[in-house]
């Protein structure tokens, strides 16, 4: 089940967001953030006694405003203040179950938003490591590495018996999407290596529900096989948006985007 769900959510939300990235990364991530906006707010208005909402926000509103009027009355001001915590506390009891609903899902997207403008694809000439964790380091001996035609193996492996690891210097030789695979034991495991124009990279693939919140695109690692982990280095993205980093562009923009879509979804926040 854990294997399942670690490999379902990347694949699923990989399957969902990869059509965007023919439209280029700039409308992919305009879409996304309007998309993600109309999602929170549907989801809270389904989660939250709207009418009670509406109510907290106007009163702490109300103690807010009493407070600025009396100032010169220190304990009507008081009183204010307690009222506006009380109130603070109800509204966010109210949206706290459509946060918690909201978390999984968008926790998902960000890790796949990152990996498409947080994280460049490798180019040509680019030497990069591949670091494989054993579960059981004796098995790495008899251990060997097989590259497509767009890989080559630079240098390696280097066996780290202490750490249960093994690395391997690698050298991208075409654009593509290419893979590497590491024969343990008798098992097969296989690792992507990105040096595509558009899409996501995947920085590691992992066993089992582990899988589920690693930077990656792929299939869970069997958590009974002899890896539990496999990595590879990407070069961080500089890209700004109006001099921002993306996750801003995407957090402000979907409450921007939220707040206008109140009105056509019948939805309070």
């Amino acid at each position: 089940m854990a294997t399942w769900f670690g490999s379902a959510a990347h694949v699923g939300t990989e399957w969902i967001l990869s059509p965007l990235d023919y439209l280029g990364s700039t409308i992919a991530l305009v879409i996304v953030t309007v998309v993600t906006g109309g999602v929170a707010l549907w989801v809270v208005k389904i989660t939250t006694n709207q009418k009670t909402l509406v109510r907290a926000r106007q009163r702490m509103a109300a103690a807010i405003y009493e407070m600025r009027l009396y100032l010169d009355e220190p304990l009507r001001v008081a009183r204010a203040q307690v009222r506006l915590v009380v109130w603070s506390f109800l509204y966010t009891a109210q949206t706290l179950p459509g946060l918690l609903i909201l978390s999984v899902p968008l926790g998902l997207v960000y890790l796949h938003l990152e990996l498409r403008h947080g994280y460049a694809p490798h180019e040509v000439g680019d030497r990069v490591l591949l670091v494989v964790q054993l579960t059981d380091p004796s098995s790495a001996s008899g251990s060997r590495l097989e590259l497509d035609d767009g890989l080559a193996l630079d240098s390696g492996p280097v066996v780290a018996e202490r750490e249960g690891r093994l690395y391997y210097r690698l050298r991208v030789e075409a654009p593509g999407r290419h893979v590497a695979r590491v024969f343990v034991g008798g098992e097969t495991f296989e690792k992507n290596v990105v040096a595509a124009e558009r899409g996501a990279v995947s920085l590691e693939r992992g066993a089992g529900l582990a899988n589920a919140w690693a930077y990656s695109t792929e299939h869970a690692l069997d958590p009974d096989g002899l890896v539990q982990r496999m990595s590879i280095d990407h070069r961080v993205h500089d890209d700004k948006w109006l001099g921002a980093p993306w996750w801003a562009i995407w957090l402000v923009g979907s409450a921007i985007a939220a707040l206008f879509l109140r009105r056509p979804l019948r939805a309070e926040i």
